[in-house]
């Protein structure tokens, strides 16, 4: 879609596309194989100096029933195994993100629950309904910087699963 402007023709671009083109936007996926039934897995991202746009966070399981609980201000006495360097979809840069994530920290006060999701979703949050097909969640934030922020996946479904994390993000020095 273009519109004229001062008899110039001008087209509008998304905060998020035009990011990619100046080296914003940073792509991770992450996979945890084999999750026991009744157990957790903690993702830790440690937000930096900028602020991260969350365009995308999707957790998706080779099947069964998952919570996923997300805290703020985490304070961890280790913070995990990174996990794979995050990519710049423009790849004409070599920035590199301020923000990292992180798989399973040693946690001395897990945060604040800001967010809650079940997969798939019920009241109860409990159950064992989707054991034999694939299922996901996704979900946005703008994180505040310099802040740790974790997500704990509990495996609720009737066998072990294995947990893909996907994530794309926004950094911009403003929100």
């Amino acid at each position: 879609m273009a519109f004229f402007k001062d008899n110039k023709i001008v087209t509008p671009w998304s905060e998020t596309h035009l990011g990619v083109h100046e080296g914003r936007v940073y792509d991770q996926q992450y996979k945890e194989a084999s999750l026991g039934r009744n157990l957790t897995l903690d993702f830790m991202m440690i937000t930096g100096v900028r602020h991260p746009n969350i365009l995308t966070f999707q957790i998706t399981t080779g099947g069964g029933d998952i919570e996923i609980s997300l805290y703020e201000d985490s304070v961890t006495s280790n913070d995990g195994t990174l996990i794979l360097e995050a990519v710049d979809r423009n790849r004409n840069f070599a920035s590199s993100p301020t923000a990292f994530f992180y798989r399973n920290p040693t946690y001395t006060d897990i945060g604040t629950s800001i967010s809650e999701l079940w997969i798939p979703p019920s009241s109860a949050g409990t159950g064992t309904r989707a054991v034999n097909f694939v299922s996901g969640g996704a979900d946005e934030f703008i994180f505040k910087p310099n802040t740790k922020y974790t997500w704990r996946i509990l495996n609720k479904g009737g066998k072990d699963i294995d947990v893909v994390l996907d994530t794309a993000w926004l950094e911009t020095d403003t929100i």
